[in-house]
């Protein structure tokens, strides 16, 4: 079983903060909704606050995959849940 990589970021000025990414929590954990869907039920039913609890980073200008580009980026890891 591998295990979410664990990444250190700042967030609402709190250097170090132990995150870990939305996108590859959703993967691992298997779930079979849609990501945008999903993350956003996460958000709502966690009661998370954009600065707070999770950064949105900043899109690639070009997703080689296409379609839309991600722009949630790393969720504190005590919000994982």
């Amino acid at each position: 079983m591998d295990l979410i990589k664990i990444t250190p970021a700042t967030i609402g000025g709190e250097a170090n903060v132990q995150t870990v990414n939305a996108r590859e929590l959703h993967e691992k954990l298997g779930s079979r909704e849609p990501y945008s869907q999903w993350v956003q039920v996460q958000l709502a039913r966690l009661r998370l606050i954009e600065g707070r609890d999770f950064v949105v980073s900043q899109p690639a200008l070009n997703n080689p995959l296409g379609g839309r580009p991600s722009r949630l980026g790393p969720l504190g890891r005590g919000r994982a849940r």
